[in-house]
């Protein structure tokens, strides 16, 4: 590839990282007997310097993220970390109400899982318009989300016309997920 079709690709790149929610706060917060609060906190570490890397390897400028508490974030302390731009991107609880969106829909056992999707999609958008918004001049954003945007975050950039890859964090072999599924929190 010769140097201004790689510039051409990068003005227009979005990279998505799905987690689970829980590896996106710094704070260790396992209680158990066991050593895993100990793997939870290598994993944490690990996704640190994965986000680092991707930063790094993409020269990403901007790094938005899908995480609604407002508090800090391993993805907030990488970004200040390399002097890059990090906002929220996620529909803040207020609009989510403005818009009739429940508090834990996800989780409902009442809702459709048709309705869960219509609710998905609609935060789905406003998430890829506040990254527009909020970088509409950047070359290489990263997005870190929730695995329940992955794919739509995906559709939803791809066809605003950018170059899109994503990375399912529960997929690579270099994290020790297993604490997630046993999970007991303080």
């Amino acid at each position: 590839m010769d140097q201004e079709s790689a510039d051409a690709s990068s003005e227009s790149m979005v990279l998505i990282v799905g987690v689970d929610h829980e590896l996106q706060d710094p704070a260790a917060r396992m209680i158990s007997s066991g050593n895993l609060p100990e793997i939870e906190a290598h994993d944490k570490v690990r996704f640190r310097d994965f986000l680092r890397s991707l930063v790094r390897d993409r020269v990403a400028s901007f790094i938005g993220e899908e995480y609604l508490p407002p508090m800090n974030t391993i993805a907030r302390e990488v970004a200040a970390e390399l002097g890059v731009r990090y906002e929220r991107v996620d529909m803040p609880r207020d609009e989510r109400e403005c818009r009739g969106i429940p508090v834990n829909y996800s989780k409902d056992p009442q809702l459709r899982p048709e309705r869960k999707a219509a609710y998905h999609r609609e935060r789905e958008e406003y998430m890829v318009a506040r990254t527009e918004e909020l970088a509409p001049d950047i070359g290489s954003r990263i997005v870190v989300c929730g695995l329940d945007h992955l794919a739509g975050l995906r559709e939803l950039f791809s066809a605003r016309c950018y170059a899109v890859e994503s990375i399912n964090v529960e997929e690579l072999p270099e994290f020790d997920l297993g604490w997630l599924a046993r999970r007991f929190w303080s």
